[in-house]
Order: structure tokens, then C-alpha cells, then sequence
């Protein structure tokens, strides 16, 4: 027997060297039932492993990091890095198992979009389920409860006042879910090397992965979504005075509404170089609270950024319940720049469209105002603000030789800029389009959508 412990552990650790290697991190669900063995199974996972680069997640419900986020933000946040193992105690799976001891079917949704966009990324995820049936789970909980004479934990009364139905629903949860490996919870001893053995199993089969291939989405329609834009729209100086502040007024009792009802917003701005983002910014935000807001100017992706999924680094700056986050560019950087300019595999931005609407749902669905603005100006527009600002001193570090470049490759940037408008256009998270060759018009018609957005006080 300790000839074949040692083995088994050998192995472990050759599986978690290739994984280091190859730069590919390992992420592991442990989920049951409170009395299945959870904690003996991770306890071995633990053990066995090379304790450097692994990371255990097991929070209890009333201490879990992210309870003013959306539900997947701690799980997003705590994801480990390329070539390193994160262990999760029931990880996603936590509030439908409580679901299905309440006797309700499973809601899968963003469950399944994120795990596959996890597998997607080069992630090995090993999902293991430990069977026990939950009256067998229920004597075990009330001779523990006994034993170390003490109140029962949340999860233990979960399982207490399980429905008579919980185990169909639990059965029903693990094939709707799909990809669990099933340990004997009757047997701690055999379930914790089972869960070895499938560590090794799943390693190996990860050797012959290959990054998946994504079709574009249906096309919907032929004409660009900005031909309905006027471009020469316009307002005049006098207007756009007298409409500001009020407009400004506004926005602040607003926000700060939302903050008192605790309502998460996020304002997200992209357009062409130069096309005024900056501006509408300042104009939105200079009458707000600065304990309310914060601007997110999105950039290349640091080497942390790197180490994870594309979307980590998004999931990071989200606001808190009751905040303002401004993305001054944001995620859908990965259907235009990214793909433009070969930082995405073909694949890669190519699945991002449905990517991106999981995310923004999941957003909304958590109750955040959602705003996305495209700023659009013509090609001579852009031309003279360029050469504006090559002019002025204080504004010349806004103009870049990438900038430049950008502008020789005009046609092929159009063209991603009408697809992500297409296909990120969604009944839950629409995109506002506006006309921004005159400063002023795109300000005050940003203003004014904002506040369409936000609940009147």
C-alpha cells in the first residue's frame, strides 16, 4: 500500500510539473453535500500536490469576498494563474447545490459560458462530485453536531432541512451540468484517492488539447448600425451653456441615489481616436462625488493580466454595489484593436461576441445600470483634431505614432467596429451611438442618455 501511495504521488507531482510548464493552470471544483467528505478530499488534493502555486477557495457563506459584485466576481478574482492550481470548495456550484436541497432546478446559464471560457483559455478543469445521499449526509451531520456538542453550521442546516426531493434534484443539477468525475462519499478513504487518480487522468488527457475554433456569428443585416447617424450634427454654443450644468445637476442627485439605494453603475466609452472620449468623461463626472466614482482607462494587459483569461482583468475593476465605475475603453477592446491588430487569435475574437454578452448580462442581472457609448466622427474630422493637437503643447502627448497608423488601416477598423456593434447589441445592454464631430452635441446627448438610464430621485 505504501509502494502504491507513493506512486500515486509521484505522478501528482509530474502532473502538476507538466501543467507549470506548459503554462496551463488546473482549477478544481470539490462539491457535495455538508457531511459528503469535502474537506478529506481537498485535505488530500493538498497534500498530494506541490504545496507552492496552489491555492484553496473554501469560503464560508457569511465571510465570501465579492457580496456587493455579481456572483461569479469571487470566483473570477480568485482564478489561479497560468501554470498554477486553484482548488474550490463546491466553487459556482455553491448556491445551486443549496438550490437543489430546497428541491429547485438548477440555473446554469453563466455557469456553463464560464467554464467554457475557462477551457477555451487552456485551463485543465476538473470537476469532482462527491456522492453521498443526503439522508446518509443528514446521520453523519447530527452525529458530528453531537459529538463536538455545538450549533450546526449554515451548510449542515441546509442538508437538515433538505426536501424529500433534494437528491433527484442534486442528481438533476450533476447531469445538466455536465463533467463531474463521481467519488465514493461513503468511503472518505477511497473518494480522496479517486480524486488523485482523476487529477493524473485529467492531466493526461490535456496533453492532446488544442485551442477551439469559433465561427463568426450570424450576420444581421449588411448596413453599417452608424448609417443612421447624422454626422454633421450640431449644437450651438449658447445651448450647449445653458444645458450643461442642468444636465451635470441632474446627474449627480442621480448617482448619488443610486449609491443610497445601492445600485452598481458603469458608464463604458469607446469610439475612434480622437473622437472626444475624454471630454464627455470630464463633463459626466465633474459635478459627482469623487468618493462615488472611479475612471478605468483601459490599456495593454499587464503580465498579471496575461496569466489569466482575457476577461479577468474587467471582472477585477467591476464597482461595488452603490459605485460608478467609467471604462474609458473597456473589454470590447478584444473584437476591434485586438482583432485589427492580430493580438487575438482569429478564434479568439471570434468567440468574444458571445463572451462579451454573458458578461454584460450577468452585469445587468445584478441590477448595474449599464451605459455603452460609441463616439463616431468622419475621417476629416479626426484629421484636423490630429493636427490640433500636434500644434498645441499640453495636448501633443495625446497623439502617437499608433494613432497615425491606425488611420491607414481606417477601413479594416470600420469593419470591426460594425461587427461588434451588431453582434454586442443586446435588449439588455444596447449600445448608444453618438454623432461626435461637434464636441458639444456628443456631450450634452451623453448626458442626456445617462440620465435616461438612471432612476429619476
Amino acid at each position: 500500500m505504501g509502494k502504491k501511495k507513493d506512486q500515486q504521488r509521484l505522478a501528482v507531482l509530474a502532473s502538476q510539473r507538466a501543467l507549470r510548464d506548459d503554462r496551463r493552470a488546473l482549477i478544481i471544483l470539490v462539491a457535495g453535500v455538508d457531511g459528503c467528505g469535502r474537506h478529506a478530499v481537498i485535505n488530500a488534493l493538498t497534500h498530494g500536490l506541490d504545496p507552492r502555486g496552489v491555492r484553496v477557495n473554501a469560503w464560508p457563506p457569511e465571510a465570501a469576498p465579492g457580496r456587493h459584485r455579481p456572483p461569479l466576481w469571487r470566483y473570477w478574482n480568485a482564478l489561479p494563474d497560468r501554470g498554477q492550481v486553484g482548488l474550490f470548495l463546491d466553487g459556482w456550484y455553491a448556491a445551486t447545490i443549496d438550490d437543489a436541497l430546497r428541491g429547485d432546478a438548477p440555473t446554469l446559464e453563466h455557469l456553463s459560458a464560464l467554464e467554457a471560457q475557462l477551457t477555451a483559455d487552456g485551463a485543465v478543469l476538473l470537476k469532482l462530485w462527491i456522492d453521498l445521499p443526503v439522508p446518509t449526509a443528514r446521520k453523519r451531520i447530527r452525529s458530528r453536531i453531537k459529538a463536538e456538542a455545538r450549533e450546526p453550521t449554515p451548510g449542515e442546516q441546509a442538508v437538515l432541512a433538505a426536501q424529500a426531493s433534494a437528491d433527484d434534484a442534486l442528481a438533476a443539477l450533476r447531469d445538466a451540468s455536465g463533467g463531474w468525475v463521481h467519488l465514493n462519499g461513503a468511503k472518505p478513504g477511497k473518494a480522496a484517492d479517486q480524486a488523485l487518480d482523476a487529477l493524473v487522468d485529467a492531466v493526461t488527457v490535456a496533453q492532446d488539447w488544442a485551442p477551439p475554433k469559433a465561427a463568426m456569428p450570424r450576420k444581421l443585416g449588411s448596413a453599417s448600425p452608424l448609417t443612421a447617424l447624422d454626422p454633421d450634427a450640431r449644437l450651438k454654443k449658447k445651448d450647449y451653456e445653458a444645458e450643461l450644468p442642468k444636465l451635470q445637476a441632474e446627474i449627480a442627485r442621480r448617482i448619488w441615489a443610486a449609491h443610497v439605494r445601492r445600485q452598481p453603475v458603469v458608464w463604458l466609452f469607446e469610439g475612434w481616436d480622437a473622437a472626444g472620449k475624454g471630454g464627455v468623461i470630464r463633463r459626466l463626472t465633474e459635478r459627482l462625488d469623487a468618493r462615488l466614482f472611479q475612471v478605468e482607462p483601459i490599456a495593454a494587459p499587464s503580465d498579471a493580466a496575461r496569466a489569466h483569461p482575457w476577461l479577468w482583468r474587467f471582472w477585477q475593476r467591476l464597482p461595488r454595489d452603490g459605485q460608478l465605475t467609467v471604462f474609458d475603453r473597456s473589454w470590447c477592446g478584444r473584437v476591434l484593436v485586438e482583432r485589427v491588430e492580430g493580438f487575438a487569435t482569429d478564434a479568439e475574437w471570434r468567440r468574444a461576441y458571445a463572451e462579451i454578452n454573458d458578461f454584460e448580462s450577468q452585469l445587468v442581472a445584478h441590477g448595474t445600470v449599464l451605459v455603452k457609448f460609441w463616439l463616431e466622427i468622419t475621417p476629416e474630422a479626426q484629421l484636423k483634431r490630429f493636427e490640433a493637437r500636434a500644434e498645441t503643447p499640453h495636448k501633443q502627448h495625446k497623439l502617437t505614432d499608433e494613432d497615425w497608423r491606425n488611420r491607414e488601416r481606417w477601413d479594416a477598423h470600420q469593419a470591426a467596429i460594425d461587427d461588434m456593434l451588431r453582434h454586442t447589441h443586446t435588449v439588455s445592454a444596447p449600445w448608444t451611438l453618438l454623432a461626435a464631430n461637434c464636441k458639444r452635441h456628443a456631450r450634452v446627448a451623453a448626458l442626456q442618455a445617462v440620465i435616461d438610464a438612471l432612476p429619476p430621485v
